[in-house]
């Protein structure tokens, strides 16, 4: 019978130090005092290592870390820019909010996704990203003929998907790596060299970026 208030974790490795304390010490009253310690020694390291270890559970880092904060590097760019920080509020082990902001190579640019995930492993998940940010896009200029066009997209509002891998460990560090791609929706002003660009003509473009943060834990 387990005692009242005492977890079952601990309640069953406390039976076997009760159980091995008394053959360790029937072993004794037989005279052979190095088996009796080394009985002792043994039960003791068992029982430890039985009350330390807890089964873990795919998703369970999601539930004791849900909120994380993330900072992002992604040399071609993302929705929230070249670099920029995100917030990632698990709702679910299965699901989470992000919401972030960041600096792109036309300017800030801000993000708001939802993100289903397919927890793997107790600390990893497969991610995928659905969202939609908002920021200005200047491309590189492209050479023709000797002579560069100028291209400006402003104010656009912008669609984003995105496939990723995440790990969150027990210690709470978060390490994110996705890639997808934005398609420009709407778009205050797009013109190249004093031109409109028509709707047809308005980027889709590629993405990857990788994040590394601290999730926060809540009892």
């Amino acid at each position: 019978m387990r005692p009242v208030g005492v977890p079952r974790k601990v309640a069953a490795p406390a039976r076997r130090i009760g159980s091995g304390l008394l053959a360790a010490w029937l072993m004794q009253g037989a005279g052979d005092m190095r088996l009796f310690l080394r009985t002792l020694v043994g039960v003791l390291l068992a029982s430890g290592i039985a009350i330390a270890e807890e089964p873990t559970k795919p998703g369970d880092p999601y539930r004791k870390w849900p909120v994380a904060i993330e900072a992002q590097l992604a040399p071609i760019g993302s929705p929230i820019g070249v670099f920029g920080a995100a917030a990632d509020v698990a709702l679910i082990p299965q699901l989470s909010l992000s919401a972030g902001m960041g600096l792109g190579a036309a300017g800030p640019q801000l993000a708001a996704a939802v993100r289903p995930r397919i927890p793997v492993t107790p600390e990893a998940a497969l991610e995928f990203t659905a969202g939609y940010s908002r920021g200005n896009y200047t491309p590189i200029k492209i050479s023709m003929g000797g002579e560069g066009q100028s291209e400006s997209f402003v104010d656009g509002s912008w669609v984003n998907a995105d496939v990723g891998f995440q790990v969150r460990f027990e210690s709470g560090t978060t390490f994110r790596l996705f890639g997808g791609a934005s398609k420009l929706v709407a778009c205050g002003e797009a013109v190249r060299d004093g031109v409109a660009i028509p709707q047809e003509r308005w980027p889709l473009l590629p993405y990857a970026a990788v994040a590394i943060g601290y999730a926060l834990h809540v009892k």
